[in-house]
Order: structure tokens, then C-alpha cells, then sequence
């Protein structure tokens, strides 16, 4: 007989806070519910940093180089306060380096791979996972610190 009783079957969550991290990769992807595509983009941690608190009340400390993801859906979403294209322009800028004066038209974020950048975390339940989940509140390029 095995004894499951006290394993901790949740994922490691970055806390709450403002971290440096490195832009790795973008993958546009069908929305599952087929209104359009959905950017996966995913960041590395730069530095260790704590982990919210897992079912067992205990915190880690998680790598550098951590992955966290981001989804920016690719459609217009009434009640938004931005459209979409925006929070395109502002990842843009934060990984680049532009602002919209010095943004260019047609944008390409893989040569951006490895640029640094700030993003805000806010951890906090996810009813869709049934788990902490890290949220990208904001990005900011690093000297927006």
C-alpha cells in the first residue's frame, strides 16, 4: 500500500512581485473556441526567486531561468480596456526597446529571443487549472523599473 497522503501535487508558482526576465518565445496557435489564434508567449525568470506557498504551506525557491507563460488573445473582446493590438504594441516595446514613435509596422518578436525585460506577477487561484497561477499583469522595458 502506498501512502499519498502528504504528497504535494501542485505546481511551483512565482509570488506576487516584479521580476527580470529574458523574452524566449512566441507561438501563435486556433483559439480553442475558434473566434481566432491565441500568442503563447513564454518567459524565463532571470534570478531565483520564492514560490507562493504550495497545498502543504511550504515555499521553494524556483531556478533561474523559471518559464512563465503569457496568452494574448488575437481578437477584440468587448468590456476590454485595450484592444488587442495594443497589448501587442506594449509587449513589443517592453522586448525591443521602441516606443510608438520609434515602432516599426510589421513587427517580427523572433529576433528578439533572450532580450531582457520586467514583467509584474500576480499570483492567485485559477478556477480553470484548480491552482495558483502566476498572471503577467504588465511588462515594461527594464529601465521602467
Amino acid at each position: 500500500m502506498l501512502d499519498l497522503g502528504k504528497v504535494d501535487t501542485s505546481r511551483p508558482v512565482p509570488a506576487s512581485g516584479t521580476y527580470l526576465a529574458a523574452f524566449v518565445d512566441m507561438e501563435i496557435k486556433p483559439s480553442a473556441s475558434g473566434k481566432g489564434n491565441v500568442a503563447h508567449v513564454k518567459f524565463a525568470l532571470t534570478n531565483p526567486c520564492e514560490s507562493v506557498p504550495n497545498t502543504q504551506g511550504k515555499t521553494v525557491t524556483l531556478p533561474a531561468g523559471f518559464v512563465v507563460m503569457d496568452y494574448y488573445i488575437m481578437w477584440d473582446v468587448e468590456g476590454m480596456s485595450s484592444s488587442w493590438q495594443t497589448r501587442f504594441a506594449k509587449l513589443y516595446d517592453a522586448v525591443a526597446g521602441t516606443d510608438d514613435s520609434t515602432r516599426p509596422e510589421n513587427i517580427d518578436f523572433a529576433a528578439f529571443k533572450g532580450h531582457n525585460l520586467i514583467l509584474t506577477l500576480e499570483a492567485k487561484h485559477d478556477d480553470k487549472i484548480d491552482g495558483m497561477s502566476a498572471r503577467v499583469k504588465k511588462v515594461a522595458k527594464p529601465t521602467q523599473q
